[in-house]
């Protein structure tokens, strides 16, 4: 799910609400705080099953990171290189939390706890609106 909008529009407090109705742990960061693709891979292997990873100022990711993510979530592992030139091989992180079976199951779990939030959400929008 990617969460969009200026600072201060109550993403990361979005993102805390879901783990919450999802009964899941929350795991918060910033891109600017992913210097290494180890921290990117310490963060992803250490998340408990079912968790909410939210990922600030998701915009400054550099591009590298970018693709070790989308790994991350198609395939449930990430290839870190270790070397450069023709000596460069590369070590292959498992994300067991991020087992297809188990995103599945997270999928089923979150869509009922996003479509409550957003109802409340729309309900008490109605009681505040602008005076014209």
């Amino acid at each position: 799910m990617l969460l969009s909008g200026p600072p201060g529009l109550g993403k990361t407090t979005l993102a805390r609400i879901i783990a919450q109705e999802m009964a899941s742990a929350f795991q918060g960061t910033s891109a600017p705080a992913l210097k290494r693709p180890g921290d990117l891979v310490g963060l992803l292997t250490g998340l408990p099953e079912h968790s909410v990873l939210f990922i600030d100022e998701i915009h400054r990711l550099p591009a590298a990171f970018e693709e070790y993510l989308y790994s991350a979530m198609e395939d449930f592992f990430i290839d870190v290189p270790v070397d450069q030139g023709p000596a460069a091989r590369s070590i292959r992180f498992n994300l067991k939390a991020l087992h297809a079976d188990r995103r599945h199951d997270a999928r089923r779990v979150a869509q009922p706890a996003v479509f409550r939030i957003a109802s409340a959400f729309r309900k008490n929008s109605r009681s505040i609106r602008p005076r014209s």
